[in-house]
């Protein structure tokens, strides 16, 4: 039996309920309830979860023979990345299917809240890689990503903003961007766009959001670090949400955390480096450290 369901009041991004479509769900015990796509997309997204869940219990909890000090040292190496990897993601609960009003009878994927332990949270969510169509899909499907990729930013800079929210301190209210805001963010307004989603009107300042040891740059590099190394996935319109405390006062109130969210096209690489998503996470560090270094 499932807590008391209520629509996600902080989805930035995606489907919501408000727009007349299937949105999330949230409960009081600190779950998210992700509708599961079309078959094939939720089934891949869910194997997504899966497959990291497991490749965490064999290869970093449980002692691992290996043949030479030399192997030990390139499975240490996997292995903290891919830990790293599973702690930007957020836990996964398996699936269940929900009834009432709200669920519909329809099967969501089960994961953590990242909102839950924030009072008022800021949220962006930025979705990653210059490309945002995968090789196998068809050409119908390609064309249409091609189009996007060129009307944004994605093309150029090798991200995008998808949704955002900023909790305005002072005023003491949420103001949120609507998808037009979002496809009219170009090269020359993406310093604008990042500045004020980093403003509450008190504690938040941009440097505060984007600077320092806990700011998004500094976790931004440590998951470029992470796709240096990790040849296991490749993530394709894969989204990384950045939240922060919008009703702060301080700066320790703040809480930058930066998570990866959105696996419906992200597929086994086949000891590939994930170069599309990499490149995407340079453009983006690039575009913060110009916004205060020149």
């Amino acid at each position: 039996m499932e807590a008391s369901l209520a629509p996600c009041a902080h989805q930035v991004a995606g489907h919501r309920f408000e727009d007349g479509k299937v949105g999330s769900l949230v409960d009081a015990l600190g779950h998210f309830y992700k509708p599961m796509q079309d078959e094939v997309r939720g089934a891949r997204e869910v194997q997504f979860y899966e497959d990291l869940c497991k490749w965490i219990d064999s290869n970093c909890q449980d002692e691992v023979e290996r043949e030479s000090e030399v192997n030990e040292a390139v499975d240490d190496h996997v292995r903290s990345a891919m830990s790293a990897l599973a702690s930007v993601v957020p836990r996964y609960y398996g699936t269940c299917v929900l009834h009432g009003d709200l669920g519909l009878k329809r099967r969501h994927i089960k994961l953590e809240d990242l909102t839950r332990k924030y009072e008022n949270p800021s949220i962006v969510d930025i979705k990653v890689g210059y490309r945002t169509w995968y090789p196998d899909a068809d050409e119908k499907y390609k064309t249409k990503c091609r189009a996007k990729d060129a009307a944004t930013t994605s093309s150029t800079l090798g991200f995008k903003i998808c949704g955002m929210q900023v909790y305005n301190a002072v005023k003491q209210r949420h103001w949120r961007a609507d998808r037009n805001w979002c496809k009219q963010v170009n090269g020359e307004s993406i310093h604008v766009a990042l500045a004020a989603f980093g403003n509450n009107g008190l504690a938040a300042t941009p440097e505060g959001i984007y600077l320092g040891k806990d700011g998004v740059l500094n976790q931004l590099r440590k998951l470029k670090d992470i796709f240096k190394i990790q040849k296991d996935f490749l993530f394709h319109s894969t989204s990384i949400l950045i939240l922060y405390e919008g009703a702060a006062t301080t700066v320790e109130d703040l809480r930058v955390t930066l998570k990866l969210v959105d696996f419906a096209h992200t597929f086994h690489a086949d000891c590939t480096l994930d170069t599309n998503f990499l490149t995407g996470l340079s453009g983006l560090e690039q575009v913060i450290e110009s916004m205060f270094f020149g």
